[in-house]
């Protein structure tokens, strides 16, 4: 069922590649890409990350680190992409289709493959976050199934969280995929989970607006992991079949009552 309020506020396609260590070296010509094909906007930056290193003679020791990442964003603040070292991820907050979302995707492997000459593709993943805000009088147990509710000790609920790992059917790539689903119960405006970067991306105004109030989060993230070479095609395969695993799931945790409401 495509549905003509989707309740999706975020969304990202990501695919990783063999560590490219001189990333910074090709930025200049990877930025000017972008820029052509519509996202001027432009920021270096960096996110900590976790180093381990170990020994025989010691304990394993754990650092914090800088990882650097390059923005690349369109005039809207609505969609854009995130470089890493060893990553594409292209994410927005104005979700309009499958179909768009896979395009945007190859868009951004076109602007840096010819540079990068990349050739092995690590992982492939979706994630989608959709925000089950309840009607006056209703609940979120109206939206959502009995084994996603949470809890119910008969207390005021200030939040909760719930986690599901599935694996799932294998797809183009030969390879079972992994399929997260958690589910977060809160009080308060609708927001972003805290390992996401929503860097230089504004918050859809439609969900924005809604302001404070008791909702529910369902954050879905499937994945598959391997080692398989870049092929334009295949990997449109596979983020199709792993879109069908996210719909899937999503249309399993909620109720024919929310499908109707979100379909008007």
């Amino acid at each position: 069922m495509n549905l003509k309020n989707a309740p999706i506020y975020y969304a990202l396609a990501q695919v990783k590649f063999n560590p490219v260590l001189k990333m910074s070296k090709y930025v200049d010509d990877i930025q000017d890409e972008f820029r052509v094909k519509g996202f001027p906007v432009f920021e270096a930056a960096n996110t900590m990350g976790l180093r381990f290193s170990a020994s025989a003679e010691s304990q394993p020791n754990v650092e914090a680190n800088q990882v650097p990442e390059w923005i690349f964003s369109d005039e809207d603040s609505e969609r854009g992409f995130i470089l890493m070292k060893d990553s594409l991820t292209f994410h927005t907050t104005h979700y309009q289709s499958k179909e768009k979302l896979i395009e945007n995707l190859m868009l951004g492997l076109n602007a840096i493959t010819g540079t990068l000459q990349l050739n092995r593709v690590k992982r492939l993943g979706l994630r989608f976050l959709d925000a089950v805000v309840p009607l006056e009088g209703e609940s979120t147990d109206d939206y959502l199934v009995d084994g996603i509710r949470g809890l119910n000790l008969d207390f005021p609920l200030i939040q909760s969280i719930s986690e599901s790992v599935f694996q799932t059917d294998k797809g183009p790539t030969g390879i079972s995929g992994i399929l997260v689903t958690k589910v977060y119960h809160r009080n308060g405006e609708i927001g972003y989970p805290p390992d996401l970067h929503i860097r230089n991306l504004k918050s859809n105004r439609k969900f924005k607006e809604l302001g404070q109030n008791m909702h529910a989060v369902l954050d879905t993230d499937h994945y598959v992991e391997g080692d398989f070479h870049l092929d334009f095609d295949s990997i449109e395969k596979q983020i199709l079949h792993l879109h069908s695993g996210l719909k899937l799931s999503f249309e399993k945790m909620v109720t024919s009552h929310a499908l109707n409401i979100w379909n008007k």
